[in-house]
């Protein structure tokens, strides 16, 4: 038996589901004071609600369940519930909408490219074929969102909530790259860290952070 953390799936174990993986919102998914919060507040004033019988959340009344779909190669991509919002919405990320009225949205941001849009396509496809009933999805390119899709997020129909920062206007295409750096026998090795998050940042390293137009180094203490 292996321990894995969330987050730190490796890719052997996410090939296992070949795109199929489903990670779900649950109230220890939240930070600390919002899941007390939404524990103690009443459904019209609580953000999530709990589900009496299971230690999970679900939507408020109308609303859909909006998955983030991430991953470097089809065969390990996975999907990540995320807060059903327009600003949960990032033009530099794919997304799946399964709305109350029981329609099913891909969403493709406008600056993600086609290796983005074909593994949240081949995603998709794995959602439907293991969806108990039959699904259809229908793929949205951004700004080409129905009425719908924005009322299952709670949102107005301009949808202007979500977030797509000024310099990706300019290079779409870029996403931040995490660089882990060690000197072995006087030559440094340097190792992209895909899919990174804070706690990939070692203390016993050196890391480097590109972000197009700037460079960061960071040094542990």
């Amino acid at each position: 038996q292996v321990r894995v953390q969330q987050g730190k799936e490796p890719a052997h174990m996410l090939a296992l589901f070949d795109g199929a993986m489903v990670i779900h919102r649950t109230l220890a998914s939240m930070p600390p004071s919002a899941s007390a919060r939404a524990s103690t507040l009443g459904d019209h004033e609580a953000p999530f609600l709990k589900n009496k019988n299971k230690n999970t959340l679900k939507e408020p009344k109308g609303r859909g369940r909006l998955y983030a779909i991430t991953g470097t190669h089809a065969s390990r991509a996975y999907s990540m519930q995320v807060e059903a919002s327009a600003a949960s919405l990032n033009s530099n990320t794919c997304y799946m909408l399964y709305t109350p009225t029981g329609a099913v949205f891909l969403w493709l941001g406008h600056w993600t490219d086609m290796q983005q849009r074909a593994i949240a396509s081949h995603a998709a496809q794995r959602h439907q074929h293991n969806s108990a009933g039959a699904i259809r999805v229908t793929t949205l390119h951004e700004r080409q969102e129905p009425l719908e899709f924005w009322e299952a997020l709670g949102a107005a129909a301009s949808g202007t909530d979500h977030v797509c920062a000024g310099y990706l206007r300019e290079v779409g295409w870029w996403r931040p790259r995490l660089f882990g750096c060690k000197a072995i026998a006087q030559s440094l090795r340097v190792r992209e860290v895909f899919d990174f998050v804070q706690g990939d940042l070692r203390h016993h390293k050196a890391m480097l952070l590109d972000n197009y137009n700037e460079l960061f180094l960071w040094v542990g203490p």
